[in-house]
């Protein structure tokens, strides 16, 4: 029998079919005249043990995240318990995995009725599908209804930079497009990224010895051993964490890649100051809590290809560190709003179909330690407020917001009318070694010390100058360490010795003892860094509001304290010998002015015995009285 060419065609189609399911999914678009509705509702569904209903359904345009209600609609006498249900909604949107857009949970429903079960899922536009079953090991038999709810505005853009393009301010069009809906942005930054590049001259890249684990597919050819060699990368970046707290390192444009990576390996290795291994992570990173400290990120990259590698040798490591005070993002009415810092946006209601525009700025940002120019911060921002005839169903808003990103800008710097800094600038590099020692030790002696000569009584003299004298030496010894607490220990002892001076000039009132005490009292003004004396001379100046980024508030503080004692003491002192007011009492008078109010103790009791030096004794019983 012969067989026609169209025949054997059919029987070889016949053997090749494949089955493929078509899903048409139920339009939410049914509101009368055309109007789009944004639920969805099953009616009662039986569920038994291991029975599974899915529903397709299309995402109205505007939706920003939908809410799904489960509710027991009647009481079974077969249910003698809680039943387990499994709710899983999924979306799927093109480049990008499934577990990016999908809603998986676990929920019981007692054998009440109208007890309900609430969840909420950000959904995008296209079709998403929502699954519910029952255990097959939960017993029970009931009706349960299912009702599926879209909400939400429309946000464009719909992720925001803020930055010095723009001038960190960002204009935001909200429309509402499925229902009414209460507007009350709430915007907040809260991870922190910075990039650190890697070290040149620790840079590597060399070809990995021959075995096994070294190789790619090594295999024998005859009597010959022959393999793919692989050459190794090996990048090394060192950081600095100025605080304790949790830090992740990440390649961005190397990670999450594993069957589809064009690397044979990658690694990342986090070691300490004593080179001690504390973190290993792979494509996938994961964070670690690290003390404050130096640290060292060694990357190991692997290929085949040497020139591939050559082109990563500046590849830049990213840290990412969660705020532990997240920066607030303000929304505002109008652009002049965000200049003025008026007319802030708090709440509003729009209708379908309207629109309303906001702006989004960083107004008072609370920069952390280290933080650099072009440091990003992010977070997120969410524009709904579920209103109180709502409560009860549903989310308040779209679960995760909306995705905003703040570029650090630069602030503006006077080079010409630059404060000095208070901090001691040396370009000598510290031995990190040497410094714990001085920490550890060192400094705990010479506190003790110095708690010592305050002990000291006034007949044992020679007991305290030759302690001073050797504590001095030690603190001269290591302050090339640049360690601040050595500073506060000069300026103690400092102190310590303008005290003692007092004391001998209080119990032997000569010339000798007053010039110890000006003497002493000037080493201590010299101590005091430059900065201090070159604010602006005015009546009284407001600590608080000195520029945290030239000027540090507790050091001035801390330096005033010791400005206003050296700078009394030495007035007193000039006012008890013989000399008249000079212009260098003068001098003293109007600087230690500008640090103390002229309500101060201090303030009169220096003016009370100017004024009886000059022999006004009236001007100085109006200063005594006010004693």
């Amino acid at each position: 029998m012969e067989l026609s060419l169209w025949t054997l065609l059919l029987i070889l189609l016949d053997w090749f079919l494949v089955p493929v399911s078509v899903i048409r999914p139920d339009n939410v678009n049914t509101g009368e005249g055309g109007t789009i509705s944004d639920s969805y509702t099953t009616g009662e569904i039986p569920f038994s043990p291991g029975k599974v209903v899915r529903k397709f359904l299309v995402v109205p345009e505007g939706a920003s995240w939908m809410d799904v209600k489960i509710v027991n609609t009647e009481v079974s006498e077969e249910v003698v318990s809680d039943r387990l249900f499994y709710l899983h909604c999924v979306q799927m949107n093109k480049l990008s995995s499934y577990r990016d857009d999908e809603m998986a949970t676990r929920f019981y429903l007692s054998n009440e009725s109208g007890e309900e079960v609430n969840r909420c899922m950000a959904v995008k536009s296209g079709t998403i599908e929502v699954c519910i079953s029952q255990f097959w090991k939960s017993e029970g038999v009931g009706p349960v209804s299912l009702e599926v709810r879209f909400r939400g505005v429309t946000p464009s853009p719909s992720e925001i930079t803020l930055s010095s393009q723009n001038g960190c301010v960002s204009k935001v069009v909200l429309k509402s497009k499925i229902r009414s809906a209460r507007i009350e942005p709430v915007g907040k930054l809260k991870t922190w990224h910075k990039t650190v590049g890697p070290s040149a001259s620790k840079t590597k890249l060399f070809p990995l010895g021959s075995g096994y684990r070294d190789e790619i597919l090594p295999f024998r050819l005859g009597s010959k051993y022959t393999s793919r060699p692989i050459w190794s990368l090996e990048l090394e970046y060192n950081f600095k964490q100025l605080e304790d707290g949790k830090v992740t390192a990440s390649l961005p444009n190397i990670n999450e890649l594993l069957y589809e990576s064009p690397l044979d390996g990658q690694m990342c290795m986090i070691y300490d100051e004593n080179k001690q291994l504390l973190w290993c992570t792979d494509a996938w990173p994961t964070g670690i809590h690290l003390c404050k400290g130096m640290y060292t990120a060694r990357v190991c990259l692997r290929h085949e290809k040497p020139n591939l590698l050559t082109e990563l040798k500046e590849t830049a490591l990213l840290l990412t560190r969660p705020l532990s005070d997240p920066i607030s993002v303000s929304a505002f009415k109008t652009l002049a709003g965000t200049i003025t810092k008026s007319e802030k946006f708090s709440a509003a209601v729009i209708e379908q179909g309207e629109e309303r525009n906001i702006y989004l700025k960083v107004e008072y940002p609370k920069i952390p330690k280290g933080a650099e120019v072009g440091d990003l911060f992010t977070g997120t921002i969410t524009y709904c407020k579920r209103s109180n005839r709502e409560k009860g169903w549903g989310g308040e808003n779209r679960p995760g917001g909306y995705t905003i990103k703040y570029i650090l800008p630069p602030k503006a710097e006077n080079d010409s009318e630059k404060a000095p800094s208070l901090k001691k600038e040396t370009s000598s590099e510290v031995d990190e070694a040497k410094v714990q020692v001085v920490s550890n030790y060192v400094i705990p002696n010479l506190k003790n010390r110095i708690a010592t000569c305050k002990k000291v009584e006034l007949k044992h003299k020679d007991v305290f100058d030759q302690e001073y004298t050797e504590i001095n030496a030690l603190i001269e010894k290591y302050k090339d360490n640049r360690l601040e607490e050595l500073d506060d220990l000069k300026m103690e002892l400092l102190q310590l010795r303008v005290d003692w001076a007092v004391r001998e000039m209080n119990e032997k009132p000569t010339k000798d003892t007053f010039d110890l005490v000006i003497e002493t009292c000037n080493k201590v003004l010299d101590a005091i860094p430059d900065a201090v004396f070159q604010i602006t001379p005015v009546a009284k100046v407001d600590f608080d509001d000195i520029d945290d980024k030239t000027r540090d508030e507790k050091e001035y503080v801390k330096y005033k304290k010791s400005l206003v004692k050296a700078l009394s003491t030495k007035l007193l002192t000039h006012l008890k010998t013989e000399h008249g007011v000079d212009a260098e009492i003068e001098k003293d008078l109007q600087i230690i002015a500008k640090y103390i109010d002229t309500s101060d103790p201090v303030i009169h009791q220096l003016k009370m015995e100017r004024y009886a030096k000059l022999g006004n004794f009236a001007s100085s019983i109006t200063h005594l009285n006010k004693l």
